[in-house]
């Protein structure tokens, strides 16, 4: 797809369903003509004209399937159509790298690095950056075919290097730095085969029986959810009745291991939420890991709590950061000793007597093979 001096090979449509037709149909011909669509959260629905529109639900089943779960559609051309919907948007990274060899990087991909690319009159500019809080060092690839020359935005330094691989970068907290190059290595497309995301494997976590962490003016319950059901796994009810009014309330389900778990190799947390029509809590899911030593990291599963339906969300190891109430600070979480796995909501302010509830399984994981 081209638009003037600008050229893409990827189109991600973040939540989007409603563009003009003729934009819908642009997207079908790159689509047909072997490009990558990726829709995150929602699928084509709606016109400028029709809410909805039977032309734009014909191209949302063309380009995306009839599946309601993550899944990727090629045609016979090599186009790619991939749904992610609400909780699986952290697959996308995964996702990129199955269609599309990477842009330069970090050997493995496990690093809290962001990069970016850009060709700025005749030259190649890339941008990397530690977005984290902590020292970061390893090596990285640039996707340079030559000789290229570093750029140090901190301290104003300029670095020629003879090669872009095995480059061995030490960044600081939020730190960044600039390479400069005449010509890249173009990245190339993979090929992919219609069906679930590709090169992920589930795994399960020992089936524990969960207890409940809550706040002081909340009355919670949990117990088997007989109206759900999947396979060798138990689904839960978890209920909490707010006995006090505009207050900090929270309510999680604990699963605790008897050993902890080693959870290094795993990309994702999998949790199935069930939520009811009609809350009012509009705070978002957490996930909160516990490492024996008593290091919270916690992460948002991009799924609110006055969401309704199902939602299977995958929640990416790299997301999770330190839990603002855990009171050890000299210590990174240990993923090697996972003790605790907690699921829940907390930071609402409601009203009393109101309800808030959800139902879900136990936890697994997700390794990118």
């Amino acid at each position: 797809m081209q638009f003037r001096d600008l050229h893409w090979r990827v189109v991600i449509l973040p939540d989007t369903d409603t563009l003009p037709l003729a934009a819908w149909e642009t997207l079908e011909r790159f689509y047909q003509s072997g490009g990558v669509i990726v829709a995150l959260t929602s699928k084509p629905a709606n016109s400028e004209t029709e809410f909805p529109a039977p032309r734009v639900l014909e191209i949302a089943g063309i380009l995306f399937g009839e599946e309601e779960g993550p899944t990727m559609t090629v045609n016979s051309a090599c186009g790619v159509g991939v749904f992610l919907p609400q909780g699986t948007e952290a697959l996308l990274p995964g996702v990129l790298d199955s269609v599309l060899e990477k842009d330069g990087g970090v050997p493995g991909g496990n690093a809290p690095l962001r990069m970016t690319h850009r060709l700025i009159e005749g030259e190649h500019i890339y941008f990397v950056i530690n977005d984290s809080g902590q020292l970061w060092e390893g090596t990285m690839d640039i996707p340079a075919t030559g000789a290229l020359e570093q750029w140090d935005p901190a301290t104003g330094q300029r670095t020629p290097l003879d090669s872009g691989r095995g480059l061995s970068v030490r960044l600081d907290a939020y730190g960044g730095m600039l390479y400069r190059f005449q010509d890249a290595v173009m990245p190339q497309r993979k090929n992919v085969e219609s069906g679930k995301i590709p090169g992920m494997a589930q795994k399960p976590l020992p089936e524990v029986e969960p207890s409940l962490s809550k706040g002081q003016y909340v009355k919670g319950t949990i117990e088997a959810d007989a109206s759900r059901f999947l396979p060798e796994r138990v689904v839960r009810h978890a209920s909490a009745t707010l006995t006090r009014g505009e207050v900090d309330t929270f309510l999680f389900a604990c699963f605790t291991y008897p050993q902890p778990e080693d959870l290094r190799d795993a990309s994702y947390i999998i949790v199935d939420v069930w939520l009811p029509e009609g809350q009012k809590a509009s705070v978002p899911l957490l996930v909160i890991l516990c490492d024996a030593s008593g290091v919270d990291y916690y992460a948002q599963t991009g799924v609110p709590m006055n969401g309704s339906g199902h939602f299977c969300c995958h929640v990416a190891l790299n997301h999770f950061e330190r839990a603002g109430w855990c009171p050890v600070k000299d210590r990174t979480l240990d993923a090697a000793a996972i003790s605790t796995i907690r699921i829940g909501w907390g930071g609402y302010l409601g009203m009393e007597n109101e309800t808030v509830a959800f139902s879900l399984a136990s936890p697994r994981i997700a390794v990118i093979e």
